[in-house]
């Protein structure tokens, strides 16, 4: 299974769907896809590290939740196995355990994006520090947030 298909979904907030603070959780192995605006969020996480909040090991079915964001997306903290972003994402931490596919037109903003897998296509735009979660430098500490 692709990850950039978009055959099924298990939640959607349309094009005229504005939601503001809090946060949003995805079940393990679902598919989360907007293409309104999610605003002010202090955390969206994904997988098995959704309820727990901690770094557990990523599961089978883990790395098959998504995030998929055709709109905008504002949050403190993301989280999630696998993210496609084909519209704007600002936020402090992004961090992929899967695959993170930045779309032809896709703007993020963040401090940090760690990522195992990265597609990035023409004309999308980045602004970050990038950090790939399996080549960390000798005596390079993996970002953690304060």
């Amino acid at each position: 299974m692709s990850i950039f298909k978009r055959n099924s979904f298990d939640s959607y907030t349309s094009p005229g769907v504005e939601i503001r603070g809090g946060h949003i959780f995805i079940a393990s192995g679902e598919t989360f896809i907007s293409d309104g605006k999610i605003l002010g969020m202090n955390c969206i996480r994904g997988g098995s590290t959704s309820s727990a909040g901690l770094d557990l090991k990523v599961s089978k079915s883990d790395m098959k939740t998504k995030l998929v964001i055709d709109g905008e997306l504002e949050a403190q903290h993301i989280e999630v196995p696998n993210v496609v972003v084909t519209g704007r994402v600002k936020t402090k931490i992004l961090r992929v355990e899967g695959t993170l596919a930045i779309k032809a037109g896709a703007k993020i903003e963040a401090d940090v994006i760690m990522y195992r897998n990265l597609v990035v296509e023409n004309s999308a735009v980045i602004s970050a520090k990038m950090q790939h979660l399996d080549h960390i430098s000798d005596g390079e500490k993996p970002f953690i947030e304060p």
